[in-house]
């Protein structure tokens, strides 16, 4: 069992806690990309028309909601009933929303099983999360919450092309097999592993705590996927309404962005200790902000569009882990699960306000003049968050927030 002290880059990890934690994104990326591929069949297993629309449209938005609900109760349940618990729990609930999604016969067994997948994603993602921050310090976890944005990007293109053959060849019912393999390997991961002691909250206000200490954190994370939920559910129809309209035309534009970000999340992991933070920032901003208005003045092609795409991606990529990271250097050990909690809760609030917010502005004004709002929102973002110190800090920093009991 890791201790409480302060973990440094030689800690040892065995294989399992290592593997489990670079894995610690993918079951909330699963909820993503999973279901979108096998929604028009669920519609008509469901009696196809606008009931069986509206119900596999619940289907894919249920599992935002079990994250965010997930993200609010995860630091609580850690807290209580200790991270090892938590994380076998979650990795059982989660295959069994695959069993219970895959074997559902109607519409109540089905969303209840994709409100449950995303519950307990969320809160393997939180505990998976402050696991790291408990075994990792300095460069070291920056270099794993690189690659643990890496491979959640990587799982959401892997994620999304498996379900759709899946779907294609063996029916809707086929895709939630995804869940149920990923749960069980992650209970085998947690399991097999020597979970770290992680320092408890003596307080009963941990969200509260965490909330005034890293509030901007939060609201970074949830900015940063409001305007990334655009690409998947906006984007197709600005595609299609400029000439793309066969699927895999699509398809190229709408996985460059997460492609783009796992290759970005590596760079990021790989040469973080010789690029200071706000240098990074700004080429995130610039690269984002240049995306969402290359997507302003596309008029047609694919090239042009799939390199703004690409553009996107690369903010995306180098910021994010700067969110996480923040998100663990703020606040005291005792509370990362709180922080890595509302984390996950901006994020995927984020991703779910996504089309309410941007979806009538591009109806009404068009997608050029959404897409360009984007891309001025991105510059508004980056130039405020490359002026606070608290977010450009050296990676010393970190070490000092590993520590029980360090002020945050």
């Amino acid at each position: 069992m890791i201790g409480e002290g302060a973990p440094t880059a030689d800690t040892p990890i065995a294989w399992p806690l290592r593997t489990a934690l670079i894995l610690a994104l993918v079951a909330p990326t699963l909820n993503m990309a999973v279901l979108p591929p096998a929604l028009p069949m669920i519609a008509d297993y469901l009696g196809g028309g606008v009931a069986g629309e509206i119900t596999a449209q619940r289907a894919q938005s249920l599992p935002f909601l079990g994250l965010v609900i997930g993200g609010l109760l995860a630091g609580g349940l850690i807290a209580r009933f200790g991270l090892r618990r938590c994380l076998i729990l979650a990795a059982l609930c989660f295959a069994a929303a695959g069993l219970g999604g895959g074997s559902a016969r109607s519409a109540a067994p089905l969303l209840v099983s994709c409100f449950v997948a995303g519950l307990a994603a969320s809160v393997l993602s939180c505990g998976l999360t402050t696991a790291t921050g408990a075994v990792m310090a300095g460069d070291a976890r920056i270099r794993t919450l690189g690659f643990q944005t890496a491979s959640s990007d990587f799982s959401a293109i892997g994620g999304g092309i498996v379900a759709a053959m899946l779907a294609q060849f063996y029916g809707w019912r086929a895709p939630f097999a995804i869940y149920v393999g990923f749960g069980l390997l992650s209970l085998l991961l947690v399991a097999g592993a020597k979970t770290p002691v992680v320092p408890r909250d003596d307080t009963s206000s941990g969200l509260v705590a965490v909330a005034r200490k890293a509030g901007p954190v939060y609201l970074a994370g949830g900015f940063i996927f409001l305007l990334m939920g655009t690409q998947p559910t906006l984007m197709p129809f600005h595609l299609a309404a400029h000439g793309l309209a066969t699927p895999g035309a699509r398809a190229i534009v709408l996985v460059a962005a997460p492609a783009a970000a796992m290759l970005s999340s590596i760079a990021y992991a790989l040469i973080r200790g010789r690029i200071a933070d706000r240098w990074m920032l700004v080429a995130a901003t610039i690269a984002s902000a240049l995306g969402f208005a290359g997507m302003a003045l596309w008029t047609g092609g694919t090239v042009p569009i799939a390199a703004a795409s690409v553009a996107v991606g690369i903010g995306a990529g180098l910021s994010f882990p700067m969110v996480i990271r923040a998100a663990f250097r703020n606040v005291q050990p005792a509370l990362h699960g709180y922080s890595i909690g509302l984390l996950n809760t901006g994020v995927f609030s984020g991703v779910f306000l996504s089309p309410f917010l941007f979806g009538p502005l591009q109806r009404a004004a068009g997608a050029p003049a959404m897409f360009g709002l984007c891309a001025l929102i991105w510059l508004v973002f980056g130039a405020i968050t490359a002026s606070r110190r608290d977010w450009t800090r050296a990676a010393a920093g970190d070490m000092v927030i590993a520590a029980p009991g360090a002020a945050g």
